[in-house]
């Protein structure tokens, strides 16, 4: 077992709880005999709680392979992890009896479960993706205005919701994170930032036998039958 293996073992442990805490608070609800108006806010928050969980997973394995066993190595992903685990056990109330509507309840707890979900954007962003840039760790796959626009949006739309009461701009921000999560991670290949950008972008080494693109086939080796010298008679 190498270091990542043995630091993904407990990271993994983590989140792994969350996203079971998630499902478990919306499969109570359903099972509720008396349940409140579901609405669209707390639907959607579940939503994106689930997405982010799942690109964790991606953004550890680009970005946290080379992770220290330390206590300072480990502390930033789990305390990312941790943010995550409390975010679902918010997301949905535990007595589905205490409210109406399930809007009305994420109005009254929105701040943490935002907060808990900008919490480890900001924490991935300034602690393990900017140091790993300034550093030469990580490998730039965009230019650097770009990562700042992309990262200036991101906290935005978490923190639109926090500061308003009204409908669409508390749903329209977190569908559009949605959009945004499944616009960077839904279909690529998953590169590995934690590899020099000498190495990552470096070109394949050419084959021995490959021709140069335009140059004329080599001509045919003789066959051995040929190329072998007779005996001496």
């Amino acid at each position: 077992m190498d270091a990542f293996e043995f630091f993904f073992t407990i990271y993994s442990l983590l989140l792994g709880f969350a996203l079971a805490e998630l499902m478990l608070g919306y499969a109570n609800l359903l099972r509720a005999p008396v349940r409140p108006s579901w609405g669209w806010l707390t639907p959607t928050v579940g939503m994106l709680i689930f997405l982010e969980i799942i690109v964790t997973f991606l953004d550890a394995w680009m970005k946290l392979r080379g992770v220290p066993l330390n206590l300072s190595g480990l502390l930033v992903p789990t305390l990312i992890a941790v943010s995550y685990f409390v975010a679902a056990v918010m997301a949905v109330p535990r007595s589905a009896t205490e409210w109406k509507s399930l809007d009305d309840y994420f109005h009254d707890r929105k701040t943490w479960i935002l907060g808990l979900l900008a919490a480890p954007f900001l924490l991935n962003t300034l602690l393990i993706e900017l140091p790993g840039f300034l550093t030469g760790a990580f490998v730039w796959g965009t230019a650097f205005t770009e990562w700042v626009i992309a990262n200036l949006l991101f906290i935005t739309l978490f923190l639109v919701p926090i500061f308003t009461r009204n409908f669409w701009a508390s749903l329209l921000p977190m569908v559009a994170l949605i959009g945004l999560l499944f616009y960077y991670y839904g279909n690529y290949t998953l590169p590995d930032l934690s590899q020099p950008a000498a190495q990552s972008h470096a070109p394949a080494p050419a084959a021995a036998s490959e021709t140069p693109p335009g140059s004329p086939p080599p001509a045919p080796a003789p066959s051995n039958a040929a190329a072998a010298t007779p005996p001496p008679q």
